[in-house]
């Protein structure tokens, strides 16, 4: 009877034991990355210059017959220049990625920022300051050095009017209708 007793003892303690264990792990921060995984802030960093490279090769090969043909190989090429420049190799990339991949929650915090950041840009694009001059407005009539007014333009100027002036019998009128001309007086 006392075995007996000693093994439902011991039963029972494993039990809470174990409760307590289940307890500590559920309670323990589900964000946290094991080693050897890139934290969120560089995986978005990371992803977020897969897209821009993805991006990069599909504009630059899609017009050249020759490495549309070998696009593949070409991307591979635009991601490693992308490892090289956050100093990851493509292995670590893979295991960050594959952590991610597993934990839902925390690839969609990655996927949001990373949307958030091309809404950001996006919004910057369509309200960015326009940086164009307006043109140059025209000089007033020409002074010569002597502060007056250039007399070729003053004679243009004075042939204008007269050609104003001169009779202009058979110009048509602008008026609503048939067509109607000045008859001379």
């Amino acid at each position: 009877m006392i075995r007996v007793q000693k093994r439902k003892s011991n039963a029972m303690a494993m039990l809470i034991v174990g409760a307590c264990l289940m307890i500590l792990a559920a309670c323990s921060n589900k964000n946290k990355v094991p080693s050897g995984v890139m934290d969120h802030e560089e995986m978005e960093a990371v992803m977020w210059d897969m897209i821009q490279a993805d991006r990069y090769a599909a504009i630059s090969f899609s017009g050249d017959s020759l490495k549309r043909n070998n696009i593949k190989d070409e991307t591979l090429k635009v991601y490693d220049q992308v490892f090289q420049i956050h100093k990851i190799s493509k292995e670590e990339f893979l295991k960050s990625y594959k952590f991610y991949l597993s934990r839902p929650d925390m690839l969609k915090v990655v996927f949001d920022s990373i949307a958030t950041k091309a809404d950001r840009r996006r919004n910057e694009e369509i309200h960015k300051p326009d940086t164009a001059k307006p043109a140059p407005m025209p000089p007033p009539a020409n002074p010569d050095s002597t502060g007056k007014l250039n007399p070729a333009r003053i004679k243009s100027l004075k042939d204008l009017r007269e050609m104003k002036s001169e009779d202009t019998s058979f110009i048509p009128l602008k008026k609503k209708g048939p067509r109607r001309f000045r008859r001379p007086e």
